[in-house]
């Protein structure tokens, strides 16, 4: 992915990865594991007999299944953690990232960016609140998505952004 596909990438889904940030930070706050008391009580403790009537008595595959079955929804469980923090760590990072960026821009460019992009305004609606002609409009966004599009191609070349950020959104 080039440097300015990035940025338009960045730009275009903003809105987006501030919701899934928000929604992942959600989901690891109440973070639900695979139940597995009640399978493993039931597998380790009880055997169904012929008639339907079940006994106290253990066999050593029960009880062996029943570890296994734990063991399994234990990396079950880590690796579900593992990607939705991995997912929150590369949009946190890109947000943050693109925020300081635009922090750095002229205060014109941050805002017809922000409207274009973040906000969804139409030109005529960037027109008739900041009083400038939509061909200004225009070129103001491309000077501010070429000033972000150097920002990151130096990130780029230093290696900067990961490989989780860059595949965000493919």
């Amino acid at each position: 992915m080039e440097p300015k596909e990035y940025v338009l990438m960045l730009l275009k889904n903003h809105s987006r990865m501030v919701r899934e940030a928000a929604t992942l930070r959600f989901e690891l706050k109440n973070f639900v594991k695979v139940g597995d008391d009640e399978t493993i009580e039931e597998m380790a403790l009880s055997h169904q007999m012929g008639d339907g009537i079940r006994s106290g008595r253990i066999s050593d595959k029960t009880a062996d299944v029943a570890l296994r079955y734990r063991e399994v929804a234990n990396r079950v469980n880590e690796e579900a953690y593992k990607a939705v923090v991995h997912r929150l760590n590369a949009l946190e990072t890109a947000i943050e990232r693109l925020d300081f960026y635009l922090g750095q821009l002229d205060k014109t460019q941050t805002e017809v960016l922000q409207g274009y992009y973040f906000e969804r305004k139409t030109w005529r609606e960037m027109q008739e609140g900041m009083n400038l002609a939509t061909k200004s409009l225009r070129r103001i966004r491309d000077t501010a998505v070429a000033s972000l599009t150097e920002q990151y191609a130096l990130l780029f070349s230093l290696s900067v952004i990961t490989e989780g950020e860059k595949e965000l959104f493919p």
